[in-house]
């Protein structure tokens, strides 16, 4: 029995570790694109952007999926429909309530980070990009907790894809810049998130 429980075992943790191999794969194979197109300040402008907003994320999700996933297993199937629809609804509501206040201070906010107002557009894409982010986020978490293991592998394989079609897309053909890396952002997770959802 706990044989079969480590094959199990090593089976999913090698399935999990292949997505996360092939994500590193894609930073490495993107690294010499992003770096012909983007200056050192560009990078820096981006890296506080996404910083500032992981942690801004971080804070208002309350760690909501956290405690959705903590339960998962103590309740019944029935139970466990409505555990996940509240957690998805709240989270998803409160995320998108400190986006729509960040846009309408966008402005304010781009002259706290970097002393002008010209980042104004790419932090209010940049913002549109959390609660999509964090729906796919919580979609793929699910497969893994109901040992979907093949869907999990698809799913990860399709936004591994569209992410660097639409990054070369935005930004190499469209000559987009730094919007064109959140657009891709937003893109890449979109598309695969409706299928979730659906």
């Amino acid at each position: 029995m706990i044989l079969n429980y480590v094959k199990s075992l090593a089976k999913d943790s090698l399935y999990y570790g292949v997505a996360t191999g092939i994500r590193r794969f894609f930073s490495l194979f993107t690294a010499p694109i992003m770096t012909r197109v983007f200056s050192p300040s560009d990078y820096g402008v981006m890296d506080l952007i996404t910083t500032s907003i992981a942690f801004a994320t971080l804070i208002f999700s309350m760690g909501i999926n956290g405690g959705v996933f903590r339960s998962y297993y103590e309740v019944t199937d029935s139970e466990r429909k409505v555990l996940l629809f509240s957690g998805i609804s709240a989270s998803t509501f409160i995320l998108s309530v400190f986006v729509a206040l960040c846009i309408i201070f966008t402005n304010s906010i781009s002259i706290l980070l970097f002393e002008t107002d010209q980042y104004t557009t790419v932090i209010r894409i940049a913002l549109l990009q959390i609660p999509i982010v964090q729906l796919f986020d919580h979609y793929c978490t699910l497969l893994r907790y109901q040992k979907k293991v093949k869907q999990f592998m698809m799913i990860s394989g399709v936004q591994i894809s569209l992410s660097l079609f639409f990054l070369l897309f935005y930004v190499v053909y469209l000559k987009m810049g730094i919007i064109g890396v959140y657009l891709n952002i937003i893109t890449s997770n979109m598309i695969p998130l409706l299928y979730l959802i659906v």
